[in-house]
């Protein structure tokens, strides 16, 4: 029994698994005490995969009352496994009840190692055989006696042979393609000479097309004669397309890769690395090289973080600016790396990618611009889908309209409709939004208080690559208080003109009421004086006639007059636009002749008819005729004061030219003289009011534009120079 309990592996269970005996041999295979394993589950012993199986054989023999054998894998107490081949059988007591389980085994560990050992080097050469068909990599030897080679099966694929052919070695050559023969020659020339190993890439023809082989020879040297080569071959006409696509790949995404060894302190990369960092491509890098590169500002903090990797033995992933070496421009880079290890777990390389992302990071800082003015601006902002959705707004629209962006988010932006606009207007609006792309204009809307306000809007489409539109966006601005202020100066500019305009009635009706009370004075006198009534009746009616005349000419002048002031300042009409300027003529004439102005009109005959409203265009022109007369009596003390008229039409505008020879505008007020209350007079002479008023009627109301520059120009073979405004009208032929 000693001997039993010694060398045979035995123990006994009972029915919940429990071990309850145990043989010295078992304790000695497994490295457990027996008092480590009575009273513990069987399967303490057992490696974790075997527990399931375990649990199954039991169950069987419970219900079977049979014996079990079959191979088991245990585990040691130290961790190890061993293996050994069991025989479990159920106990039964006198009555046929179970009450356990014997086991009886034997070491079969050494055998099972052999037999993993052949399964693994059995997969190991099926593995390398699958590996070295994927890779097409052949084996050949070369018989320089003979002038024989020796192929495997891949190395014929390669050359599209016929396993059974015998090749001489000048048949090979026959195969190169003749632009690579020459060097093929000299390379193998040289290493059969010397005696040393070779390797190079040429390409050869197979068939209709041309593949690029890997070629590694070894010369075997007998009696210090070269009497065989033995080398591989590999087909890397795929791998060359790979790398050619992955080159241009890292090329069109602007990345790099690089590996620096800590030993030999040699940093290396792609050449992507060297346009990025503006590296000169022949020269030996370092860490400290590279390091350099990194821009003064982000180095600590680079050098700083990759110490803690190093410390942490981590992966690393950072980005920061580097230095271009060649234009000393600022790059970012996007720096990806992994760390490798010697057998002590020493770090030896570290090894990874870099990618220039400098657009990136503009479009990043651009984004955050845009998005920073999205939020920040006074104007009101929303964003639509291409069915008008709103998918956005900012805070000002928040602020002027009273909506929060959780109350409109997937409505539409008719929330925002006053029902001061008829459908006609918003059809015009979407229809020049889907035409122009962009609508802009002045709008009435209503906010979430029910309070209507005006806004100045402008909406355009955003368009996706295909050309279709992707968003909508309005921008827009609350010009309520801004209107009111308009209306306010318009009231004082039209008073200001009011005055201007009784001026100009003085300095007309002056001569045609003094010609009246002359000639009315001297009738009565003769009247008076003829008793007999002998004056000649002719004489009488001639003056009276002129008397008549002088008052058609007053009566006229009112009429001229009272256009002006009791206009409709909305209606419009077509007028001819030569009649308008000699309105303002007649307007302003007194006026021009008391400052001897001399206006040169150099208009054509030629009627030219326009839509607008008439009255707001005279009040607009008459401003720049009183400002040309203010500044030729204050600037020019001679008699040659002119003042020029001109009309052109350029495809869908007329343009109205008004000169001066008044010296031009100071360079310094240039981009002032439209600007409301500001003026050159003195405060009891000017409102400042009169070019801002006019800059407002042509934009905003005529919806035309006026510029003005400083002129030289020659009249009656004299240099003049002035201020030219120009007005442009839109016109249609």
């Amino acid at each position: 029994m000693k001997l039993i309990d010694k060398f045979i592996i035995t123990s006994t269970v009972d029915t919940k698994g429990n071990i309850v005996n145990v043989s010295s041999a078992f304790c000695k295979i497994s490295g457990y005490s027996k008092k480590e394993l009575l009273g513990n589950p069987h399967w303490k012993t057992l490696y974790p995969d075997e527990n399931i199986n375990s649990l199954k054989n039991l169950e069987e023999l419970t219900k079977n009352g049979k014996t079990w054998e079959g191979e088991i894998k245990n585990l040691k107490k130290d961790g190890t496994t061993y293996w050994v081949k069991s025989t479990i059988a159920p106990i039964l007591d006198d009555n046929k009840n179970l009450i356990g389980y014997s086991t009886l085994s034997s070491d079969i560990t050494d055998k099972n190692i052999i037999k993993q050992n052949n399964l693994e080097l059995k997969t190991i050469k099926e593995t390398l055989d699958n590996a070295v068909k994927i890779a097409k990599l052949g084996t050949w030897e070369w018989n320089l006696s003979k002038d024989l080679l020796k192929f495997s099966k891949i190395a014929y694929e390669i050359f599209g042979l016929d396993q059974s052919s015998s090749i001489a070695f000048d048949t090979l050559r026959n195969f190169v393609v003749k632009e690579d023969r020459k060097r093929y020659k000299r390379i193998i020339n040289r290493a059969l000479k010397k005696k040393i190993p070779f390797s190079f890439e040429y390409r050869i023809y197979r068939g209709f097309e041309i593949r690029k082989l890997w070629v590694i020879g070894n010369p075997i040297i007998e009696n210090k004669k070269v009497i065989r080569v033995s080398g591989v071959i590999q087909d890397i006409t795929e791998l060359k397309q790979v790398e050619e696509e992955l080159k241009e790949a890292q090329k069109i995404a602007r990345i790099g890769h690089y590996n620096y060894n800590l030993k030999e302190n040699i940093f290396t990369n792609s050449y992507i690395i060297d346009e990025i960092f503006g590296f000169d491509e022949k020269r030996e890098k370092n860490f400290k090289y590279w390091l350099y590169s990194v821009y003064e500002g982000d180095r600590k903090r680079v050098k700083k973080y990759l110490n803690e990797v190093y410390r942490a033995k981590e992966k690393f992933d950072t980005e920061y600016r580097v230095v271009d070496e060649k234009t000393k421009g600022i790059k970012w880079v996007h720096m990806l790396g992994e760390l490798s290890f010697d057998r002590d777990g020493n770090i030896t390389t570290f090894f990874g990618t870099i990618q220039d992302i400098t657009k990136r990071k503009e479009l990043e800082s651009n984004l955050l611009q845009a998005h920073n003015v999205f939020e920040n601006t006074h104007d009101g902002i929303l964003v639509t889908d291409e069915k008008g959705n709103i998918l956005n707004v900012n805070n000002s629209f928040e602020k002027i309209t009273g909506y929060k962006l959780q109350e409109v988010i997937g409505l539409n932006p008719s929330i925002l409709k006053s029902g001061v606009h008829d459908d006609n207007f918003y059809k015009d609006l979407w229809r020049e939004v889907r035409i122009n792309g962009y609508w802009s204009g002045e709008i009435h809307n209503k906010k979430k208080n029910g309070k209507i306000y005006q806004e100045l809007l402008t909406v355009n489409a955003i368009y996706d690559e295909n050309g279709n539109v992707g968003n909508y966006i309005g921008l827009f601005s609350d010009i309520t208080k801004q209107k009111k202020q308009d209306k306010l100066i318009l009231q004082q500019s039209r008073t200001a003109a009011i005055g201007e305009m009784l001026e100009n009635i003085a300095h007309q009706w002056r001569q045609p009421l003094s010609i009246i009370s002359t000639s009315a004075t001297g009738l009565k006198f003769l009247l008076e004086m003829d008793p007999e009534e002998k004056v000649p009746k002719n004489r009488v009616l001639n003056v009276l006639e002129d008397i008549n005349n002088y008052t058609q000419y007053l009566s006229n002048t009112i009429e001229d007059f009272r256009s002006f002031f009791k206009g409709d300042m909305t209606k419009i009409e077509r007028f001819n636009i030569k009649n308008t300027l000699e309105k303002i003529a007649n307007l302003t004439k007194d006026s021009f002749m008391h400052n001897f102005i001399t206006l040169v009109d150099e208009t054509s005959d030629e009627d030219i008819f326009i839509e607008n409203n008439e009255n707001i265009l005279t009040q607009a022109l008459i401003n720049i005729y009183n400002n040309a007369k203010d500044a030729l009596v204050e600037y020019v003390k001679e008699k040659d004061k002119y003042f020029f008229i001109s009309v052109e039409i350029k495809e869908d505008t007329l343009y109205l030219h008004f000169k001066d020879n008044a010296g031009g505008i100071s360079k310094n007020i240039m981009n002032q003289i439209f600007d409301p209350y500001f003026t050159t007079k003195h405060e009891s002479i000017g409102t400042g009011l009169g070019l801002y008023m006019t800059y407002q009627i042509i934009t905003k109301q005529i919806k035309g534009t006026i510029e003005v520059h400083n002129v030289n120009f020659e009249y009656k073979n004299k240099t003049y120079k002035g201020a030219e405004f120009i007005i442009g009208l839109p016109f249609e032929s």
